[in-house]
């Protein structure tokens, strides 16, 4: 599950959980390795898609170790 926040006058950010281990990670199509292969890429794509509609996307995955201080960038 994700989830969406957008912010008056912030960038929006999107909280993927266990989609990915990293936010490099899901542009460049690698996967997690735990899950149905088939169901992380159509999230992936679907994902990668709400960064092209919310310029500026702030994607955050759960296990990505640098994601609090992106979030505390943002």
């Amino acid at each position: 599950m994700s989830l969406l926040v957008r912010r008056t006058h912030k960038p929006t950010l999107l909280l993927t959980g266990d989609l990915a281990y990293h936010a490099d990670l899901m542009p460049r199509g690698q996967l997690p390795g735990v899950g149905r292969r088939r169901q992380l890429a159509e999230s992936t794509r679907s994902v990668l898609a709400l960064a092209g509609k919310y310029p500026g996307l702030v994607m955050l995955p759960a296990h990505d170790p640098t994601a609090a201080r992106r979030l505390l960038a943002s």
